[in-house]
This record gives structure tokens, C-alpha cells and sequence, in this order.
């Protein structure tokens, strides 16, 4: 398998809708695809996709914006249609640091809404994750979003040998308990 795999995993989607991820995903990258049997059993559905590209504005230039709307609408599709039942999706971006944004909901509208935003907080985010103001050993930044404020923020910032949360607009070293 080369570099330039998207890695997908999923559990409580129907073939078809399997195969119409892997279609829309599958160029100018490869996909593998794994169906997962066991998830947390407050969701229905999970999707997991490993980006083989970094988040930012190259990876908008080469999945193309055409392609990541139509990708948007399906992932909207596949929660509309698991109606009041809860959905995970996670999608990481494998650059230096890897960018993992984390979404459990059974919510449509709150779906829609972490989807659509994605792209446009690409300014701030890149901001959280600059080289010059992460810790030097960071190695991935994860990212939820806040359900009541309608954004994602940073959770977590793993390194080598620590945990770091972000706290008023800098990275700090989670205290052990």
C-alpha cells in the first residue's frame, strides 16, 4: 500500500453507501477499507478516514472543493437518514502534527453544521497548530466540536512524553492527576 491511501473504516452503513464513499474518495488517492463489527452501541453508525495529506489549503486545492462538497452532502445524507439516531464520524489528516477532528451526534442540524466549518476555521487552526507555537514534540492535535457554541475546539495536543491542552490561546502541559 502507498502513501497516498485514505484509510476507511466504518460500521452500520449499507454497501451501497460504502460504495459511494469509496468512489467519491478514491481519486486522486487510493482507499482501503475496513468494516469494523463492534462500536460504541450509542451510535448506529462510524466513519473513520485517514487522510494521506495535511489539513490545510493544499489539501482543499487537491481533493478539489467540488469533491469535498459532494462529500459534505453525503456524510449530511448518512446522518438525515439514521434520523434521531446518533452517528460518529472522525476524520484525520496525517501532516506534521496529524489533525483529528472528532464528532458523536444524533443530531442532523449539529452534523451539517461541524461539517460546513471544517474549511472555514482552516485559518484559526492552522494558527493552534503552528510550529511556533505547538510544543516541539507534538505529534497530533485533536479536535471536537462544542455542540452548545457551534465550533471546534482544540482537546488535545499529544507528544512523545506529554499531553497538552489549549488554554487561552496557547498550548500548556496537561497536569498528571
Amino acid at each position: 500500500m502507498s502513501d497516498n491511501v485514505i484509510r476507511l473504516k466504518y460500521s452500520g452503513l449499507s454497501q451501497g453507501e460504502v460504495e459511494v464513499l469509496f468512489n467519491m474518495l478514491s481519486n486522486p488517492f487510493d482507499v482501503s477499507e475496513e468494516a469494523i463489527e463492534e462500536i460504541d452501541e450509542s451510535y448506529v453508525s462510524m466513519i473513520s478516514m485517514d487522510l494521506p495529506i495535511a489539513y490545510g489549503k493544499d489539501f482543499f486545492k487537491t481533493f478539489g472543493m467540488d469533491r469535498w462538497e459532494s462529500i459534505k452532502e453525503v456524510l449530511r445524507n448518512l446522518k438525515w437518514r439514521r434520523g434521531k439516531k446518533g452517528i460518529q464520524l472522525s476524520l484525520r489528516f496525517n501532516g506534521i502534527p496529524k489533525v483529528a477532528f472528532s464528532l458523536n451526534t444524533d443530531d442532523n442540524k449539529t452534523f451539517g453544521k461541524a461539517l460546513e466549518t471544517i474549511e472555514y476555521l482552516m485559518d484559526v487552526i492552522l494558527f493552534q497548530i503552528d510550529s511556533k507555537r505547538l510544543p516541539r514534540d507534538v505529534s497530533e492535535v485533536s479536535y471536537a466540536f462544542d455542540m452548545e457554541n457551534f465550533r471546534w475546539y482544540p482537546i488535545k495536543a499529544v507528544g512523545s512524553n506529554a499531553e497538552y491542552h489549549y488554554v487561552n490561546e496557547e498550548w500548556v502541559i496537561q497536569q498528571q492527576e
